[in-house]
């Protein structure tokens, strides 16, 4: 087993991560585990989103889903938080074996801060998360969005040689 030795007085060490601003950025889903609630009662699927382009680029931000539990509204939470990122990537169904499904599709989202409570400090999460295209889950009952269709343009104006007699006009008769 090889020594270890640090001397905390003569070295100059980081603590840890500063918060990061409110911004907006590209991400993926870098990693992805499910992990037994502290109660011992549920299960939550921890997702490690990372920042691909913006100011932050390479830092990591842990998303956490309660998504089972014996309360139905921290279930019902859950589910709600993680549609916009499931529509993002492209996966509309989740179960506990296909979550890597998610890794490395981009993103968007807003790097917002949560304010901490029960003696947690303030944190970073990601809101309004939406495709690369910036759309949003359609709601249930709506249909995805889809792409305009392409209108052909009329480059040239109507020449005098075009008919505008009703003899050519006989399809619109009912």
């Amino acid at each position: 087993m090889s020594d270890f030795s640090f001397d905390s007085e003569n070295e100059d060490v980081e603590d840890g991560f500063e918060l990061m601003p409110v911004h907006e950025a590209t991400w993926i889903v870098e990693k992805s585990e499910w992990k037994t609630t502290k109660s011992g009662l549920g299960e939550m699927l921890i997702l490690v989103c990372k920042e691909v382009s913006g100011p932050h680029k390479g830092r990591l931000i842990w998303l956490r889903f309660n998504l089972i539990n014996p309360n139905a509204k921290a279930v019902n939470i859950a589910k709600g938080q993680l549609k916009p990122l499931l529509f993002a990537c492209n996966h509309p169904v989740l179960s506990k074996t296909n979550a890597s499904a998610l890794h490395n599709k981009p993103f968007l989202a807003k790097c917002t801060i949560d304010p901490g409570n029960d003696g947690f400090e303030d944190s970073n999460t990601l809101k309004n998360i939406t495709n690369i295209k910036g759309e949003k889950p359609p709601k249930k009952g709506e249909t995805a969005p889809q792409q305009p269709e392409k209108k052909a343009i009329q480059t040239e104006e109507p020449t005098a040689a075009a008919s505008t007699s009703s003899e050519d006009d006989d399809w619109f008769d009912d």
